[in-house]
């Protein structure tokens, strides 16, 4: 709570204001200090009065120079307060930068899943790509094949009818006797005879 004369609380003084007034508190010191000097409780030797002077010293120094040594001192810790703020900030800077950083190598990280998840896609493309083309050499190795069977089947074929009618043909001929040829060709002659006597 409040304070007076910077060591006895407030409450002390407002106690006597029932009793004896304003004043009351300030008489109640007084009187007990005098019955502690008469009574020799508070003895007043040649130190009492060198602490007696010290007291008053230091009154007018607090009173005189205290505002200016406090703004000093203020000064002075307001200095020691800013170098401590100015590197709580740069540790603070420091630590959210690590932060950052880590944060940044987490994406980075998950850009790697996503990279790698990439890489795997385009090497299926690439193996599906390898597969295809493999397939169309082997197709068209196949075709090529089937295509050369079916041509060699095709030339041995025609080789085999055309000797085949040659051979047919000459053993016809071989086996037409010159009096067969003679019916035969007699015999067409009749057909066309007829033939034109119709038209």
């Amino acid at each position: 709570g409040k304070c007076r004369m910077g060591f006895l609380p407030d409450e002390w003084f407002t106690f006597f204001y029932s009793k004896t007034g304003k004043s009351g508190g300030y008489v109640f010191l007084l009187v007990f200090a005098n019955y502690c000097v008469s009574k020799e409780i508070l003895v007043m030797e040649h130190e009492y009065y060198g602490g007696l002077s010290w007291i008053i010293v230091l009154y007018f120094i607090s009173t005189k120079f205290g505002p200016g040594i406090g703004k000093t001192l203020d000064k002075q810790v307001d200095e020691v307060v800013a170098d401590w703020e100015i590197g709580r900030k740069a540790e603070t800077a420091f630590h959210e930068t690590i932060i950052k950083d880590a944060r940044l190598a987490q994406k980075r990280a998950e850009g790697q899943k996503y990279l790698m998840d990439a890489k795997k896609e385009n090497i299926l493309m690439q193996l599906e790509a390898i597969y295809r083309e493999r397939s169309m050499l082997v197709y068209k190795t196949v075709k090529g094949r089937m295509d050369y069977h079916v041509k060699k089947y095709y030339a041995v074929a025609r080789i085999e009818q055309k000797w085949m009618i040659e051979w047919i043909l000459k053993n016809v001929m071989r086996a037409i006797t010159p009096d067969f040829q003679k019916r035969a060709l007699n015999q067409a002659i009749k057909d066309i005879e007829r033939a034109a006597s119709r038209a």
